[in-house]
C-alpha cells in the first residue's frame, strides 16, 4: 500500500519538476534506503558479494551496493516518466543493437521468447527492442492488486501485454507463440519456487524453468534482452543473438542443460554490470553450496 501511494505521488511530481532534480533526488532517495533498509541492503551485500567474489574488499562491495539502490531509484522514476514520452522521446535516449535477431527469428513462425535480469531498465528494454512486434511480458502476479495493475497500465499504454506469472501462464505464453508473438519471460528470479537447480556465479541457486521449458515445448528461439544505463542516464539496448540450447530427445535432460545455459548468459550480463542489477531478495539460499554443477 505505501509503495503504491509514493508510485501515485511520483507520477504527479515527474509532470512538474526539472528532469535533473528528478534525477537528484532518485539517487538521495537510494541513499536514505541504503542507510535505513537494512535488511534489504542485507539481501543485496549477500548477492552482490556472491557476483563480486568474496576476495572483493569490503568498501568495494558496499559502493557497489550503495549505487544499486540509487539505480533502482532511478528506474523508478524512469517508469513514472514512461506514460509522457512518446516514441520519439525514448529514442533520443535509448540506442538498440541487434533488432535483426529478433526479425530473423519471427520469421520462422514459431514466435520469439526473450529473457533479462532485472538490470538497467528493464521495463524500457521491452519497448525499445521489441516494438513494433506484439509482446507479451510475463509479470510477478503482486499481492496488491493497485501495484499490479500500476505495471500493467503503464505496459499497455505502450503496447505491450501482461501475462500474471500463475499457473494459467504457460498456456497463455504457448498460445502467444502460436501467435508468433514474442514473449519476455522472468530470467533469474525464482518466483514460484519451482525452478531448476543451476550453477550461478559459482555456487547453487534455482532460476525459472519456463524460458527453456517454452522453448522445448514450441520450437521458439531464446534471445537474451537487457538495456543498460550509461552516465548520462541514457540507454543502450542489446538484443543478443539466438542461445544455442541442445535437443537430444530426452526432455528432462535437455531442460536441466538449457536451464543452465540461460543461467551462464544471465551471469556474464549481471558480472559486467552488477551495480544495475536490483534484485532485493535472497538469490542464494543461507546454506548455498559451492556448486558441483557443470557450468554448461
Amino acid at each position: 500500500m505505501a509503495v503504491y501511494l509514493l508510485c501515485v505521488i511520483g507520477t504527479f511530481l515527474v509532470r512538474y519538476l526539472p528532469l535533473n532534480i528528478q534525477y537528484r533526488l532518485a539517487e538521495t532517495i537510494g541513499d536514505l534506503l541504503f542507510f535505513l533498509a537494512r535488511r534489504v541492503r542485507k539481501n543485496i551485500y549477500a548477492n552482490i558479494t556472491i557476483v563480486l567474489g568474496r576476495k572483493t574488499d569490503k568498501i568495494t562491495i558496499e559502493r557497489t551496493v550503495r549505487k544499486v539502490f540509487r539505480n533502482y531509484m532511478k528506474f523508478f522514476l524512469e517508469v513514472f516518466r514512461l506514460p509522457l514520452l512518446s516514441k520519439e522521446d525514448i529514442d533520443k535516449i535509448t540506442s538498440a543493437h541487434g533488432r535483426e535477431h529478433i526479425e530473423k527469428a519471427l520469421k520462422r513462425g514459431k514466435g520469439v521468447i526473450v529473457f533479462s535480469a532485472h538490470l538497467g531498465n528493464w521495463e524500457y528494454a521491452a519497448i525499445v527492442a521489441l516494438r513494433p512486434y506484439p509482446t507479451n511480458v510475463v509479470m510477478e502476479n503482486l499481492s496488491y492488486r493497485k501495484m499490479f495493475d500500476f505495471f500493467r497500465k503503464i505496459r499497455e499504454a505502450k503496447g505491450i501485454r501482461t501475462i500474471p506469472l500463475n499457473r494459467y501462464a504457460g498456456i497463455l505464453c504457448e498460445k502467444a507463440l502460436e501467435r508468433n508473438e514474442i514473449v519476455a519471460y522472468p530470467g533469474e528470479r525464482d518466483i514460484q519456487k519451482t525452478g531448476i537447480p543451476v550453477n550461478f556465479f559459482g555456487r547453487v541457486t534455482q532460476i525459472p524453468r519456463g524460458t527453456a521449458f517454452l522453448a522445448s515445448l514450441t520450437g521458439a528461439q531464446v534471445l537474451p534482452v537487457y538495456l543498460v544505463r550509461k552516465k548520462d542516464n541514457s540507454f543502450e539496448c542489446i538484443i543478443g543473438p539466438p542461445v544455442d540450447l541442445k535437443t537430444s530427445g530426452d526432455r528432462e535432460k535437455d531442460l536441466l542443460t538449457n536451464t543452465q545455459i540461460i543461467a551462464n548468459v544471465l551471469e556474464n550480463i549481471i558480472r559486467r554490470y552488477p551495480d544495475q542489477w536490483c534484485v532485493f531478495q535472497p538469490l542464494w539460499p543461507e546454506d548455498s553450496k559451492i556448486a558441483t554443477l557443470p557450468a554448461g
